[in-house]
């Protein structure tokens, strides 16, 4: 049963299995590539049970705006006569052909949260040191029209797949060995043995040549700081006490003080006493009004012609007298039903069939090759 289309696919659901189960490096810790693993299901829920799936990966920076890796590994076979066995696949994410579109940053470099990587599409990317990646697969089955379906949403994954944690320690937390730095000298160190090889003496320091012991002084013999044993010798008689010095130089002088509060301010003079309102000069006389026109005389309404008289009404005519309804004929004799038929009688059950044997358990197959550090991931993707 092949993947169904766009305009059809209902759903399709990936379980992912043990991602990064297969994780290798090299000396210099950069990861080569890593183990994506899964099940394939078509819309109604079946295992895809197809021999020939190309498988498009690609890897994109944390907000999936710039394509940062891209390959492809074609004709995974995903069949089997048996229906648990159907549908799984394992890819090798790093080990595909790449596709013309891969911008050539190369996988190792791919998940480095340093510089500027110059994606597809002449995209810059530069990473933060905790941005993850984005993880897209597109399948494409070869045995119906329709190209590649991209499976929804994105995967995240970490920005280092294969970085790892020792009893919750990260690398931070460890001594880097160096040609100096090594197991037997840090043993020295912390395990009271003679480190005097390892100190880099300068002229801050005595070093002490021979043994010490309890009431022992330290006399340098010209070469070497020795311990001499009698303890200390007494202590020597007290100088004369020195000349006063002279008187230092006069301080200098000091801040300015602060300044004087201000006076009280001076009482309010009185107010002068308002002046007397000026007299209002008289108003002008009004003009008088002149006087109206009279109004024209109204003509006289001319006289009203007589109503002529109306005619009589006719006399309405007398209604004819109506007919005789007719008689209604007989209804006929409704006919007998005729009776119903016997059921006939049920046929026996045949015996059921005897069960076949069961077929014979297949060869276990071949173990694969031991992964890295193992995790279960199960992705589910709904598509309308």
């Amino acid at each position: 049963m092949g993947l169904t289309r766009i305009g059809k696919l209902l759903r399709v659901i990936l379980v992912l299995v043990c991602f990064f189960s297969a994780l290798e490096s090299t000396a210099q810790d950069n990861f080569n590539w890593f183990s994506y693993e899964g099940r394939l299901y078509d819309s109604s829920g079946s295992p895809l049970n197809s021999n020939a799936v190309d498988f498009k990966v690609q890897i994109y920076s944390h907000d999936s705006s710039c394509l940062l890796y891209e390959e492809l590994h074609t004709g995974v076979d995903l069949s089997s006569i048996f229906t648990f066995d159907q549908g799984y696949f394992s890819l090798k994410v790093g080990g595909g052909a790449l596709t013309g579109s891969d911008p050539g940053i190369g996988f190792t470099n791919v998940f480095k949260n340093s510089g500027t990587h110059v994606g597809g599409g002449a995209c810059n990317y530069t990473p933060s040191a905790s941005d993850v990646r984005q993880l897209r697969i597109s399948v494409d089955d070869l045995n119906m029209a329709g190209g590649y379906e991209t499976l929804s949403p994105d995967f995240a994954i970490l920005s280092a797949p294969g970085a790892q944690r020792l009893q919750g320690k990260s690398a931070s937390d460890f001594a880097v060995i160096t040609a100096n730095v090594t197991q037997a000298n840090l043993e020295s160190l912390v395990g009271g043995g003679d480190v005097g090889a390892l100190h880099n003496h300068d002229s801050r320091y005595i070093r002490l040549t021979g043994s010490v012991s309890a009431g022992d002084s330290l006399q340098f013999d010209g070469t070497n700081w020795v311990a001499v044993a009698g303890g200390v010798g007494a202590t020597g008689i007290t100088g004369a006490t020195g000349l006063t010095g002279s008187t230092g130089e006069t301080g200098a002088t000091g801040e300015t003080g602060a300044t004087g509060a201000t006076g009280t301010t001076g009482t309010t003079g009185q107010t002068g006493t308002t002046g007397e309102t000026g007299v209002t000069g008289a108003t002008g006389t009004t003009g008088e009004t002149g006087a109206t026109g009279g109004t024209g005389a109204t003509g006289d309404t001319g006289a009203t012609g007589d109503t002529g008289a109306t005619g009589d009404t006719g006399a309405t005519g007398d209604t004819g007298a109506t007919g005789e309804t007719g008689e209604t004929g007989a209804t006929g004799e409704t006919g007998e039903t005729g009776a119903t038929g016997e059921t006939g009688a049920t046929g026996a059950t045949g015996e059921t069939g005897v069960t076949g044997e069961t077929g014979a358990t297949g060869e276990t197959g071949a173990t694969g090759e031991t992964g890295g550090p193992n995790c279960t991931i199960y992705w589910t993707i709904g598509r309308v």
